[in-house]
């Protein structure tokens, strides 16, 4: 899988909406192993776990220099993104992630 990071967008770089970056999105997306918890993983080290992972985030963003919209992401599977593609994706990702858990604890 190629990725690269661009600290400045190719001029010709134009946000694709998601639905249509999705469309080329072929079966299942799945987390890297370094990303997935182990079966025995308790909760409190699942949240501790999240924690530093949200974290990292809100520190890479923030460390990452004006205008964010000129920075992107290459990857094989996704094609160019803009930083605030990446942003709405992990937004959307936590909320499911939301969801689910509210789901298993019955709320």
């Amino acid at each position: 899988m190629l990725v690269k990071i661009h600290l400045a967008a190719p001029d010709e770089f134009i946000e694709r909406p998601w639905s249509d970056i999705a469309t080329g999105l072929t079966g299942r997306l799945e987390a890297p192993a370094s990303v997935t918890a182990p079966p025995t993983v308790t909760r409190v080290e699942a949240r501790d776990a999240f924690e530093a992972s949200r974290a990292l985030v809100l520190e890479t963003f923030g460390a990452i220099g004006e205008p964010r919209a000129r920075h992107v992401f290459t990857d094989s599977r996704t094609g160019t993104i803009s930083l605030y593609q990446i942003g709405d994706w992990l937004t959307a990702h936590v909320i499911r992630h939301n969801a689910q858990l509210k789901a298993l604890l019955g709320r």
